[in-house]
């Protein structure tokens, strides 16, 4: 009876092992996704929203004297 608990928890040690490593495998996935959506949509988006009225007014800088 006991050798079959003990097989039981190495049997268990085992899959909590896998599970541990699946984790830390998905919170890299998530972090990986997190930093490329900011990268490529959020900090697009703010340099956007920063430059793109700069550029509005230097061009209605030029054209205001042919009014």
């Amino acid at each position: 009876m006991e050798d079959k608990i003990q097989e039981q928890l190495d049997t268990m040690e085992a899959k909590i092992s896998e599970i541990a490593v699946s984790v830390k495998k998905t919170e890299r996935y998530m972090k990986v996704t997190f930093w490329a959506t900011v990268g490529l949509v959020v900090l697009p988006f703010v340099i956007a929203v920063i430059i793109v009225p700069m550029v509005l007014s230097k061009y209605a800088a030029i054209y205001e004297g042919l009014i």
